[in-house]
């Protein structure tokens, strides 16, 4: 079995390692891969970057499916691409990814559907943005309608700092064309879960609940990052809650799919924030969280070829539910001065030495050694019988490692019970 793995960051380093283990045994491609995915066996990077690219490498290696990681390739068509040319992919259509693509249309689908979500306006101009401002009772959260690279959203406690935002987006376009349109939404007060999903658009195979870590800072302070380490299972997410995310917005969800007439074979992310009312949905993703992916899946005891392959091919109800017994802690070095601006080319020492998965997503090889290469350098993922013991083993770990200005928050998990 050929697949090929679209990405290169620690999701697909996580990916390509839970592929490694499949029993069919699989010869995997990385389009284009980074330094982790070079050191998993029977993976291969290659040099595939965009849409075309991916197609003719997918037809010229004969793969049997392909598995998408980031959301851009999605947003812009690549599944409708690999699809034409018979080629099973994990992922959804262009129509479908719009649910990650338009901040617009996702709350209007939510809308459409039922499903709970904070009160929002739309603004396509300036002034509607910042008389819906004026509207919304604060805090408010300004969120620009296309792909930004994390950046595009922004949780206002003043009004001042939220015209200044509009001002940013959609006068300045400091986003660029991601800006032109925003959601203005009403601030919901609770804590966040994220729950992972493969759906075929009739079956649902849903995984363990997770908590992401976002802000840089200890004590959850500081900027949005792209994630600083996520736990799993969720401490505080409960059998009942998940009946009522899964009567409340996964079945909606799902129905909501199929009555828009949308092709979707792939991941459905939700972020979710439990308020005093019960769960409500922030935000769709249509792929793996990074890194809720590397705490997510080395969990599950499913085979993961088999699960995406069937999820592609529509044949999700002949898989079994992935069952779970252990927990996990991801914990994720970045480089010093990460969410701003940062130096490259540090030697990254010892993760040869660490005992835990280590999940490679800013760095390169260099001359033979492994230097850093992104803001977001590396992940640790300690498991364990219980959530205290995977928090462990992730630190153990990240103490064996080290590079110049080496940043990572010391307080993932660590509210956790034992």
């Amino acid at each position: 079995m050929n697949i090929l793995v679209v990405g290169s960051g620690g999701r697909e380093h996580a990916i390509a390692w839970k592929l490694e283990r499949s029993r069919r045994n699989p010869s995997v491609f990385c389009a284009p891969g980074n330094a982790g995915t070079a050191r998993v066996p029977r993976c291969v990077n290659i040099g595939a970057r965009t849409n075309e690219e991916v197609v003719s490498a997918a037809l010229e290696r004969e793969v049997d499916l392909v598995i998408v990681g980031p959301e851009e390739p999605l947003v812009t068509g690549l599944a409708d691409d690999l699809r034409a040319e018979a080629v099973p992919c994990l992922g959804p259509t262009r129509a479908s990814a719009a649910l990650e693509g338009s901040k617009i249309a996702a709350k209007e689908f939510m809308s459409r559907h039922g499903i709970p979500t904070a009160t929002y306006e739309v603004a396509h101009a300036p002034q509607e943005a910042m008389d819906a401002v004026d509207r919304l009772e604060l805090p408010v959260v300004l969120k620009a309608d296309g792909l930004a690279a994390g950046k595009g959203v922004v949780v206002c406690r003043d009004r001042d700092i939220a015209r200044e935002t509009v001002h940013s987006f959609m006068v300045e376009r400091s986003l660029g064309q991601a800006g032109r349109s925003m959601v203005i939404e009403q601030c919901l007060e609770g804590y966040e879960v994220t729950i992972l999903a493969f759906t075929d658009g009739d079956t649902v195979c849903e995984l363990p609940p997770s908590q992401d870590h976002k802000p840089i800072g200890e004590g959850n302070t500081g900027p949005n990052t792209g994630g600083m380490g996520v736990i799993c299972p969720h401490p505080r997410f409960d059998s009942m809650l998940q009946e009522r995310f899964r009567a409340e917005i996964l079945e909606p969800t799902r129905a909501g799919i199929r009555a828009d007439g949308l092709d979707y074979r792939g991941v459905l992310y939700f972020g979710l924030m439990v308020t005093a009312d019960g769960p409500h949905l922030l935000e769709y993703n249509v792929r793996l969280g990074d890194p809720e992916a590397q705490a997510v899946l080395p969990l599950i005891d499913t085979d993961l070829a088999e699960l995406a392959l069937a999820t592609a091919t529509g044949r999700l109800s002949e898989i079994p539910t992935p069952g779970v017994n252990l927990a996990s802690c991801v914990v994720v070095a970045a480089s010093g001065g990460y969410p701003g601006a940062y130096e490259v080319g540090y030697d990254i020492r010892g993760v040869g030495d660490c005992e835990s998965p280590v999940f490679m997503a800013g760095a390169r090889h260099e001359e033979e050694k492994l230097v850093t290469a992104g803001g977001r350098v590396l992940s640790v993922c300690g498991m364990g019988d219980t959530a205290r013991e995977a928090r462990d083993a992730a630190y153990r770990d990240m103490e064996r490692l080290s590079f110049t200005g080496m940043y990572y928050r010391s307080d993932i998990g660590a509210s956790t019970p034992r």
